[in-house]
């Protein structure tokens, strides 16, 4: 494993142990106000979510984003 995979894999394990993320990436508190008022917005191709973004209800700050299956940490 390289350093720069090695510090990745640190930094999502400190989020989650800090409780800003699930272990699947899923998105729990905004990491720039620890507000818990996420707002997630769908977008669709057709009928079927290709995407998601999550966004801060308190700070407005983008805290997630899901696409082809999985959360981008």
């Amino acid at each position: 494993m390289s350093e720069v995979e090695m510090e990745l894999e640190e930094y999502i394990n400190r989020q989650i142990a800090d409780g800003y993320i699930a272990e699947d990436g899923y998105p729990l508190k905004c990491q720039h106000c620890d507000s818990k008022e996420i707002n997630i917005e769908y977008f669709y191709d057709e009928h079927v979510v290709v995407e998601k973004e999550a966004n801060c209800g308190n700070c407005g700050s983008s805290v997630g984003y899901w696409s082809y299956g999985t959360w981008e940490v």
